[in-house]
């Protein structure tokens, strides 16, 4: 069975422009620290992307505009 946490109170909202990822926290004292950990920048997001063909090593950079994949939403393509 599926339970839905009553306490959730919203956090974040992670790359409102891409994807829309929303960050919650269980309780009032865990919003607080996570809210205060984004504020100070003490938090870091790390992306991980699902690619096709072969790499050369396991990092990379990809600098390219991001842009819906309509048929597929809410996946981004470059």
């Amino acid at each position: 069975a599926f339970k839905v946490a009553v306490d959730a109170l919203v956090v974040h909202r992670l790359d409102m422009a891409t994807s829309g990822l929303m960050l919650f926290a269980r309780g009032a004292a865990v919003q607080r620290q996570l809210s205060m950990a984004f504020a100070s920048g003490a938090m870091a997001k790390t992306y991980v992307a699902v690619v096709e063909g072969r790499l050369d090593g396991d990092r990379g950079e990809i600098d390219a505009p991001l842009a819906a994949d309509w048929p597929r939403r809410p996946r981004q393509i470059v």
